[in-house]
């Protein structure tokens, strides 16, 4: 007997010991433990759009990854702030955050409760983002000028600041360079209103240093104690274009040629064919407009050449034109070749006059020393006028044949005496 209660003894400590080991730890632990500490999601942004956008956390057991039951778990409440600073205890959280909808941050307290109160409270900072634009101008000028002042915008595009940025607050340059491009804008900022990564010497304000969203810009963040939450500055960059300089060469040409009376003279087109343009030396394909002035003057123009070049050092200067002009057939030249407004001349000798220099139209008839026809020359003229139908009066050709009979006649009688 006694062996047989010692055997069920022994039969009933293995019972003891392998159901203990078969329960997990926890179940020999205070209940409270079987919770892990809640997690909190961090903070959530959002631009400005005048309305409240509710920012809600989430809550999770940390150990199971459960989401926790608002209102069984944990309570929430509200306290909006527009600078960075904390928010003020006691009677500032509200329950509902439909009243927050301006610039600055949305405070959201998360409190725990019931199965989890001995983790106390959980603060998050949600962001109502102000959003600016620093929009640079582009501006263009012809090189050689001088630059046009270089200008931009800022405005708000999403926010509602007590206190804005004032366009005062950037400064404008750019780019080194004078030949035709185009040269970036550039700016820089005022570090007491929109500092750099870190604060300004009052430690009011506090810049966040360039942030890049993604979206081919670079903006600017800044928060401080003065402004509305945390703004972001959006750079829109500019550029200022150089276009070339352009102008017109050209030469008068003169022809002294007897206004052409040789007819040796090429025509305005023809005579283009024979110039050609050079460039500090380099020849140019361009072809020139001639134009015929009417007055034995040719204008020759070539339009729309590069007004100026750049040495190696990058410094301007204005290009050397020279127009040459190639040989004209039957014409001397002189200055064949010009530079702008130049006068080349060409130069062709006429013809003598077959009547001689006097240009008097002689019949071949020799004239007497005062200059008149003999006698039988004048007769031969007045044929002639009267074959022109000259009026010459019948009393004097009647009396100029009585004295050619009248002599006749003294002739005959002479020899008749003989």
């Amino acid at each position: 007997m006694k062996r047989f209660r010692k055997a069920l003894g022994i039969v009933a400590l293995a019972l003891v010991v392998s159901l203990s080991l078969a329960m997990p730890v926890s179940a020999w632990a205070d209940e409270a433990e079987s919770y892990g500490k809640p997690n909190v999601s961090g903070p959530q942004s959002a631009w400005y759009d005048g309305q409240s956008h509710h920012f809600r956390s989430t809550v999770t057991d940390s150990v199971s990854g459960n989401d926790l039951v608002e209102g069984e778990d944990y309570t929430r409440s509200f306290c909006f702030i527009s600078d960075r600073r904390d928010p003020d205890a006691g009677d500032t959280w509200l329950e509902t955050d439909d009243s927050m909808f301006s610039s600055g941050f949305v405070w959201e307290k998360i409190d725990f409760i019931g199965n989890y109160a001995g983790n106390g409270s959980s603060i998050v900072r949600h962001n109502i983002l102000t959003l600016y634009e620093f929009k640079e101008l582009n501006v263009t000028k012809v090189e050689g000028e001088a630059d046009p002042t270089l200008e931009a915008t800022l405005s708000v595009l999403r926010g509602n600041p007590t206190t804005q940025f004032d366009l005062s607050d950037f400064s404008l340059s750019r780019e080194a360079g004078e030949q035709p491009g185009e040269y970036a804008i550039t700016y820089t900022t005022d570090p007491e209103q929109i500092p750099a990564a870190g604060s300004n010497r009052a430690g009011n304000r506090v810049g966040l240093g360039d942030v890049d969203l993604g979206d081919g810009y670079i903006y600017k963040s800044v928060v401080g104690d003065d402004i509305c939450g945390f703004n972001y500055i959006r750079i829109v960059p500019g550029t200022l274009t150089i276009v070339p300089a352009y102008t017109d060469v050209s030469a008068t040409i003169a022809w002294k040629d007897s206004s052409d009376k040789d007819g040796l003279r090429p025509s305005a087109e023809d005579y283009a064919k024979l110039l050609s343009l050079t460039a500090d030396g380099v020849a140019s394909d361009m072809l020139p407009v001639v134009v015929d002035n009417g007055d034995d003057t040719y204008t020759v123009t070539y339009t729309g050449v590069r007004q100026y070049a750049y040495d190696d050092n990058g410094e301007r200067y204005d290009v050397d034109y020279k127009i040459t002009q190639a040989d004209v057939d039957g014409y001397t030249t002189d200055n064949a070749t010009v530079g702008n407004e130049g006068v080349i001349t060409n130069t062709h000798e006429v013809k003598a006059d077959p009547a001689g220099e006097s240009g008097d139209e002689s019949d071949g008839k020799t004239k007497d020393d005062s200059g008149n026809k003999p006698e039988a020359n004048q007769v031969a003229s007045n044929d002639e006028l009267a074959k022109t139908g000259d009026q010459t009066p019948n009393a004097l050709v009647a009396l100029a044949l009585g004295a050619s009979a009248l002599g006749i006649a003294v002739v005959a009688k002479r020899r008749s005496k003989r």
